[in-house]
């Protein structure tokens, strides 16, 4: 029976990450598709439609997987329905370039927040989540389009970059209310931020004396309250893992628009 049970969990898990890629490459591909028509010459067309060509690939391996793991399309997706709904609505671009750069930032900070959390499965299923979580082919695309627009155009690099933090702020508070509303994700991001770090969690240690010694709890191996259960079973506090989160998305998004010559 706690076999059973354990397969469940971790399988739930694995269909946490799998659920929220998958939902994000749907919105991504959605955005991308609707840009090939405007593009900027018919080789850039070819280029953004082979790009969004690319992006249904990987999202539909990601719910192959999810369907080896229990759960249709409808089913790994269903929770995060609605998720982009207000990042939609309070990042309209205004022109081409600016839809090019949301799609860019946004993909790339669910694929960042996607692979951190994946690192918190046991290896087994990491390694065959990750697998299918490369989101390069788009997030390179993109920036290739992106690098040759500005290069020759500072104006042109300072209203994106500008544009670029507007979209960032928005796609990081949506990365902070999934950490806040879904502990499962939390547990996943503490966990990964051990196993990525080789640090100990100072929140988990001390959690895990706590809960050791019977302090601060009710006596039935219950986490403290502020303390979340950790996938694998490691305690970590759920405010220390989004602030490594959030802390770890703005630096790998600094470093791209900095490559880009688009200083975040």
């Amino acid at each position: 029976m706690t076999e059973q049970r354990d397969a469940r969990v971790n399988a739930d898990d694995v269909l946490e990450v799998l659920g929220l890629a998958a939902y994000t490459d749907l919105g991504a591909f959605s955005l991308v598709a609707s840009q090939a028509a405007g593009a900027p010459g018919l080789a850039v067309r070819q280029r953004v439609a082979g790009l969004a060509a690319g992006v249904i690939v990987r999202q539909t391996a990601a719910l192959a997987l999810a369907a080896r793991h229990g759960a249709d399309a409808q089913a790994a997706m269903g929770p995060f329905d609605g998720l982009l709904d207000d990042f939609d609505a309070r990042t309209v671009p205004m022109n081409w370039w600016e839809a090019v750069v949301k799609a860019y930032v946004g993909h790339a900070v669910a694929g960042d927040l996607c692979r951190t959390a994946a690192h918190g499965l046991p290896p087994e299923a990491r390694d065959e989540v990750l697998a299918v979580l490369d989101g390069a082919e788009l997030d390179a695309g993109l920036a290739d389009l992106l690098a040759d627009a500005v290069s020759g155009d500072s104006v042109l690099a300072a209203r994106l970059a500008l544009w670029g933090r507007r979209v960032v702020g928005e796609a990081l508070g949506v990365a902070q209310r999934l950490l806040a509303t879904r502990p499962q994700l939390t547990a996943l991001v503490g966990a990964a931020r051990t196993q990525l770090t080789a640090v100990p969690d100072a929140g988990a240690v001390a959690s895990a004396r706590v809960l050791a010694s019977g302090a601060g709890g009710s006596g039935d191996g219950q986490a403290p309250e502020g303390v979340t259960a950790q996938a694998g079973g490691r305690p970590t506090s759920g405010g220390d893992a989004q602030a490594w989160m959030f802390s770890r998305l703005t630096a790998e998004h600094t470093r791209r628009m900095d490559r880009l010559g688009m200083a975040a």
